[in-house]
């Protein structure tokens, strides 16, 4: 039998909603970083003449983030807020269709650093 410390609240459950919070709090800054390091490789396969490849890179940087912020204007949909997410969320996947990919990686990095910076303002300030 598992025994649990009520003062403190160390159990299971606990542990995974310390886990699942240290996740929230990394996921935007993980997110920027892969996106603006897929940005990089891709200029350089493009120097190096590589240009599908460079493709491959631009896109997948784009649908990354353009995945965690169709889940997050679901998520404000349901609470019936409506913001410039989805003016984000329409650049990137016109951007895609009309087959211009740095320019849909570019507002993804700036998605991406835009959350990322949010999401350690909000963690500084609940520290405080």
């Amino acid at each position: 039998m598992r025994s649990f410390d009520t003062a403190t609240m160390r159990g299971p459950i606990a542990l995974q909603a310390d886990q699942t919070s240290r996740v929230e709090r990394y996921l935007p800054l993980v997110l920027f970083c892969l996106a603006l390091a897929f940005v990089s490789a891709a200029l350089l396969l493009e120097m190096l003449d590589l240009s599908f490849a460079a493709d491959v890179f631009l896109v997948s940087t784009t649908v990354l983030v353009l995945f965690r912020l169709l889940l997050e204007i679901a998520s404000k949909i349901r609470r019936r807020e409506f913001g410039l997410d989805l003016i984000a969320a329409l650049a990137m996947g016109c951007a895609i269709w009309f087959s211009q990919y740095l320019a849909g990686a570019i507002v993804a990095v700036m998605y991406a650093g835009d959350i990322s910076l949010n999401s350690t303002h909000i963690g500084v300030r609940r520290a405080a």
